[in-house]
């Protein structure tokens, strides 16, 4: 149970800061001109949409223990793909890639929790609490870093959060239990 709320917890600490900064990123850093970068995070949203749906469709044909490992690490790789292209179309490949992996991460992670734990409310709302608490503090947490040593260093916080979401997920699939 303790392992799907870390979970949870790292991949919100990610997607809400990943979300809450990413025109600012675009903009300040100068990786996507003004105008385009808000209209980026549209192209996100339609992405985790796609993104939705295609996992709804793969965790019938994938273990989902499995389908987590694959899907926080093409995140991190999108993410990194993102911050390290020195091209608009290259960066925005990369955000569309983020959305795609970061649209299954949520639901696959609670589909891991064995049915006693889906069932009771407690449990579920012991999940979302934890995880939104992530939510909170990493966007706060890149603020601060930013403020002290730039945008970049302050986004760069995230591959923390997707490198230690990497190590819960492996840790889940090769865990005994679902």
């Amino acid at each position: 149970f303790w392992l799907v709320v870390m979970i949870l917890f790292f991949y919100v600490c990610a997607e809400a800061s990943f979300m809450g900064w990413l025109v600012t990123y675009f903009t300040d850093t100068g990786k996507v001109s003004k105008e385009i970068a808000p209209s980026i995070s549209s192209l996100l949203w339609l992405m985790i949409l796609i993104g939705r749906l295609s996992v709804a469709a793969l965790s019938t044909k994938i273990r989902k223990k499995l389908l987590l490992v694959i899907l926080s690490i093409s995140m991190l790789f999108f993410f990194i793909v993102m911050t390290s292209a020195q091209t608009t179309m290259l960066t925005i490949l990369g955000v569309l890639g983020v959305g795609l992996s970061m649209a299954g991460i949520y639901p696959t992670a609670l589909s891991t929790l064995d049915n006693a734990f889906n069932s009771s409310t407690v449990a579920t709302g012991t999940c979302i609490a934890v995880a939104t608490v992530g939510g909170i503090l990493m966007p706060a947490i890149i603020g601060a870093v930013a403020e002290q040593s730039g945008i970049n260093a302050g986004i760069m916080t995230i591959a923390g959060a997707l490198v230690i979401l990497i190590i819960l997920s492996i840790i889940k699939f090769l865990s005994k239990n679902s």
